[in-house]
């Protein structure tokens, strides 16, 4: 829903959301590094 929500105002399909919590720094890093 969030997705089709961003496209309706023009958000690029680009857009990568991912939810990570403090204690997942690897993660992030991993996340991050493959956008």
């Amino acid at each position: 829903m969030l997705s089709k929500l961003l496209k309706l105002i023009g958000f690029s399909e680009r857009l990568r959301l991912d939810w990570v919590s403090a204690s997942e720094g690897n993660k992030f890093a991993q996340i991050v590094n493959e956008f």
